[in-house]
């Protein structure tokens, strides 16, 4: 299992994560993923008392998830395709269906202006 486990959503995943692991205030958090103070607060909450692990040392930088104009599950997708991962891979890594991932990945490439 890794930190993008299917109990927990995208975006609650990186907040536990850096709450937990780097201490940060929600104001802090809120900056780095450019969203409301108030969310933050509201995500971890939500979360708090599931349990992560991390197996996968893999680098995402939290700097993709601070686009707005794209979903956390878009942004993952997306930075993960531009390393050249599978959808399969995606899936294994991120505990979801690899048909989704396709689907999400095309998403993102249509709202980033990529897409025909």
């Amino acid at each position: 299992m890794s930190v993008f486990c299917s109990k927990l959503g995208i975006l609650e995943a990186v907040v536990k994560y850096i709450k937990e692991n780097f201490d940060l205030t929600y104001s802090e958090i809120a900056d780095l993923l450019n969203r409301d103070q108030r969310t933050i607060w509201n995500v971890y909450n939500d979360v708090k008392n599931y349990k992560i692990s991390i197996e996968d040392s893999f680098f995402i930088p939290v700097s993709i998830f601070s686009e707005r104009t794209l979903g956390p599950l878009e942004a993952l997708t997306l930075f993960l395709k531009e390393k050249n991962f599978k959808n399969a891979e995606i899936a294994k890594l991120i505990d979801r269906d690899r048909r989704n991932i396709f689907t999400v990945w095309k998403r993102a490439l249509k709202k980033r202006g990529d897409a025909s």
